[in-house]
């Protein structure tokens, strides 16, 4: 009895193990087919998409990341955030990490000016994430989009404004002032006429 109970202890125990071990291989085929997801959208993604740590050392970043800044992966895994950001919009950037590390929820979309490889700015609208995990340092998360060329056309729609602005202001100008020549002159000589008649 005592070598069956021993025997059925046993059988026991490795029939759990078994199901614990297939429960873990469920769960970490669950967890791959999700990172899987993840790195497909990460790597997809039309936004540029960088990860950097809390010191400014870029640690990820997608195709269209490197496709923006003009450097290819590798060369941006050896870039500080700082190398990229333009010195003008560095307030922003040091803001939004700020912010971030101060607990602030991700709500309001910055815009900054990116230094591309090549020197031309460009200037992209970032949303911001503190990301957090179990096994590794918290990291900075940055979504950008590139918006220069929306920006150029507000600037160039701006201004069209104001030339037709201008237009029209001299147009009435000229129109007040043919009035006001033409209407006199034709006055004074109905004004004549009115005093021959009478």
């Amino acid at each position: 009895v005592e070598l069956l109970t021993a025997i059925a202890n046993q059988i026991g125990v490795a029939v759990e193990n078994a199901q614990l071990y297939r429960r873990e291989r469920e769960t970490a085929a669950r967890l791959r087919a999700s990172e899987q997801r993840y790195r497909d959208l990460f790597e997809k993604a039309h936004d540029a998409i960088l990860i950097h740590d809390l010191e400014g050392n870029i640690v990820a970043a997608n195709g269209a990341c490197a496709t923006l800044t003009g450097y290819t992966l590798e060369e941006l895994h050896r870039l500080r955030v700082t190398d990229l950001v333009a010195p003008e919009s560095l307030p922003v950037a040091r803001a939004v990490k700020a912010r971030l590390l101060e607990g602030e929820k991700v709500g309001s979309l910055d815009e900054i000016r990116l230094c591309r490889k090549d020197g031309t700015e460009v200037v992209v609208q970032l949303a911001s994430s503190l990301v957090r995990g179990s096994d590794y340092e918290p990291a900075i998360q940055v979504v950008a989009r590139d918006v220069t060329e929306e920006r150029r056309m507000k600037e160039n729609l701006r201004r069209f404004v104001q030339q037709v602005t201008r237009a029209q202001e001299e147009e009435r100008k000229r129109i007040a002032q043919e009035l006001h020549d033409d209407t006199i002159q034709a006055l004074a000589v109905l004004a004549r006429s009115i005093d021959d008649l009478a």
